[in-house]
């Protein structure tokens, strides 16, 4: 009986799937098989934002070619029931996304095709919106299955991190040496802000607060493990090992360069939703060194955090205070955009009018009041729009597993022992990138989306703890602690 039902259970093992499929042997066996499979994870997320964030459907389907055969070929014996229970809600909700998309495209009968800002059609852009739901389904698989791994983990961790900073000097260089153009590409719109590799200056100002929340994260968690009650701070950090102490100034000075890029786009919101994360970031490592430093330590740590950003803003952050000062803190324009999305909704409650079809149907709900803000291709809000394409209910799944989500990271960042990169900076990046969505699409670009995806992913592997059945991992595979279930980075440092 037991050999019959590991027979049912053969699939998930990879000698039966190399068996199988044998032409994908050298990616499922052998010694180079993960890091193999990790790395085509990383090429495509870590590539995505460089396209001019991967907006155009041949860069989609590229990535989506990739990230269906590293589907394939993922590394599962760290996969147990648990881990499937935990991904099956979101992993579900993205499909069901795709699904939808996909057969919406083949029933739709359109009267003419959608015109973009050239003048010239968007055909097939119905099939164009099932990419990116499918693509971020098969992003969050491939990376909570290497998360799983503390090893893989942290390496992910590690890539991202120094992705993103290299990413921000590219902004900054383009920025001064190339002002108004991304490579070969003249700016439309934001030429005289920041944009980095993005159209627009507020996706930019997400995805590289995202990377500073990573690089927050590493600095804490640095300060947390390495300070001990009872001694000053000055002591100690002249105490400490001269190699410590370089990976430390190059956390801050990693963190700084992406604080100063997302001032430099000159995004309200952005700036905003940073903010929030690195607070609500703040909050949760405080909380844990409360159980091991002294009070005067830990208000010292949050005096200097607050006012440093503070200082910052002030010396480097006059693109967002000049547009402040000029323009106030919200678009009129796009309040207006926001009251036609909700007559769209009102008139489409259930079903919606069909994913990527926004920009066709906004035209007939467009008022006056709109009307000075050319032509428009999204709601500038992620969760109007889904309501207004997808319908309220299906809206509201999604806003119910995203606020999940963060419920569930932030819990297990708050009772890492320890403290943990990954965890704290996957809740700080859930924070940033569901603010941000409320008032803008920048989950909507594929860019921005797979790296968000990606770390938001590694940390939901990581808050579940150590797996159920391990099958044949070593000790230093899973360096756990034995007070929580909860993971460490994987000596993320």
């Amino acid at each position: 009986m037991d050999e019959k039902k590991a027979r049912r259970r053969s699939f998930l093992k990879r000698d039966s799937a190399t068996a199988r499929v044998p032409i994908l042997r050298p990616f499922l066996s052998g010694r180079f098989a993960v890091p193999l499979n990790l790395a085509i994870v990383a090429f495509t997320v870590c590539l995505a934002p460089l396209p001019l964030g991967s907006t155009k459907p041949v860069a989609l389907g590229l990535w989506c070619v990739l990230l269906a055969f590293a589907a394939l070929t993922m590394p599962l014996k760290h996969m147990d029931r648990h881990a499937w229970l935990t991904i099956f809600p979101i992993v579900l909700l993205t499909l069901l996304w795709a699904v939808l998309s996909i057969g919406h495209a083949w029933n739709a009968e359109h009267p003419a095709p959608i015109p973009d800002q050239r003048g010239l059609p968007i055909r097939g852009a119905a099939w164009q919106a099932a990419g990116l739901p499918l693509a971020l389904a098969l992003i969050f698989l491939t990376c909570f299955a290497h998360a799983r791994d503390r090893l893989s983990g942290g390496r992910l961790l590690r890539l991202l991190a120094v992705v993103g900073a290299a990413y921000a000097v590219l902004a900054l260089v383009l920025h001064v040496a190339m002002p108004g153009q991304i490579f070969w590409y003249n700016k439309i719109q934001h030429g005289d802000y920041l944009t980095g590799t993005f159209l627009n200056r507020n996706t930019a100002a997400t995805f590289f607060g995202i990377v500073a929340m990573i690089w927050l994260a590493r600095t804490l968690t640095f300060v947390e493990r390495n300070l001990r009650p009872g001694t000053s701070i000055v002591v100690q950090l002249h105490m400490m090992p001269a190699t410590e102490r370089h990976k430390l100034l190059r956390a801050l000075v990693c963190l700084l360069l992406c604080f100063a890029t997302v001032l430099a786009t000159g995004s309200r919101a952005g700036v905003f939703a940073c903010a929030m994360g690195a607070l609500a970031l703040l909050a949760v490592s405080l909380k844990r060194m409360a159980l091991r430093l002294s009070r005067w330590q830990v208000g010292l740590i949050a005096i200097a955090a607050v006012a440093g950003f503070a200082a910052l803003l002030f010396t480097g952050g006059d693109a967002v205070l000049g547009r402040v000062s000029q323009q106030g803190l919200f678009d009129p324009l796009r309040y207006a955009i926001y009251l036609d999305t909700l007559h769209i909704i009102g008139e489409h409650f259930w079903a919606g009018t069909g994913p990527g079809t926004f920009q066709e149907v906004y035209p007939a709900y467009r008022t006056a009041a709109a009307a000075a803000t050319g032509i428009v291709n999204r709601a500038h809000s992620t969760p109007l729009e889904i309501a207004a394409t997808m319908g309220v209910p299906f809206a509201l799944l999604t806003i119910g597993v995203f606020l999940w989500l963060v419920w569930r990271l932030g819990q297990a960042a708050m009772k890492a022992p320890r403290g943990s990169s990954l965890l704290s900076a996957a809740f700080a990046a859930s924070l940033v990138t569901g603010l941000h969505s409320l008032l803008d699409y920048s989950l909507q670009i594929p860019g921005f989306a797979f790296y968000a995806v990606a770390l938001l992913s590694a940390g939901m592997a990581r808050s579940i703890g150590r797996p159920t059945a391990d099958t044949g991992a070593s000790a230093e595979d899973h360096n756990f602690s034995a007070s929580s279930n909860v993971a460490t980075d994987g000596g993320f440092r």
